[in-house]
């Protein structure tokens, strides 16, 4: 029989409990060189401890680091005139004042982003396609601006802001 317990803590208490999680101290050591470890943090670490007996044993399916990135056939590269569009697929939860998850749910890609950042994706969630440019005034970006530059693209790159052709 399982014994089920309901924690009464908050997630902004749970989450502050599990920095050893959080940290590389459970990631597999064969998994600490591998370029998608930031994907899936060296696999599921329940599973890796009951099969191979310690939390940073390795995981079933895991096979060897992916030291190469596959090659991408997509560059991207953002002109004032580039149209844009949120894209409707994602899902927002806010985890604390200022941390917030944003979530592709086509791509299965999730991060966490400040208050800022979050509101400036969701304030053209409304909007049915803008350009770069558009973007860059909202800001108040009068030239090129490497990390305002850099900060849309990854939003393109994890599909959260789409180029519409």
């Amino acid at each position: 029989m399982f014994n089920i317990v309901c924690s009464e803590e908050n997630l902004k208490t749970i989450w502050a409990k599990m920095t050893d999680w959080r940290s590389a101290q459970y990631v597999p050591s064969e998994c600490k060189e591998c370029i998608w470890l930031n994907r899936c943090n060296g696999g599921c670490r329940t599973s890796a401890k009951t099969i191979g007996g310690e939390w940073d044993s390795k995981e079933i399916w895991a096979t060897a680091p992916l030291k190469i990135l596959p090659p991408s056939n997509k560059q991207i590269e953002l002109k004032l005139e580039t149209q844009l569009q949120v894209n409707a697929d994602c899902k927002y939860r806010q985890e604390d004042e200022n941390a917030f998850v944003v979530y592709n749910v086509d791509d299965d890609i999730y991060f966490m982003v400040n208050k800022t950042y979050y509101d400036f994706i969701t304030e053209f969630k409304e909007n049915d396609t803008f350009t770069f440019e558009s973007l860059q005034q909202k800001c108040n970006i009068i030239s090129y601006n490497k990390a305002f530059y850099d900060a849309v693209l990854f939003l393109v790159q994890k599909n959260i802001f789409k180029i519409i052709v």
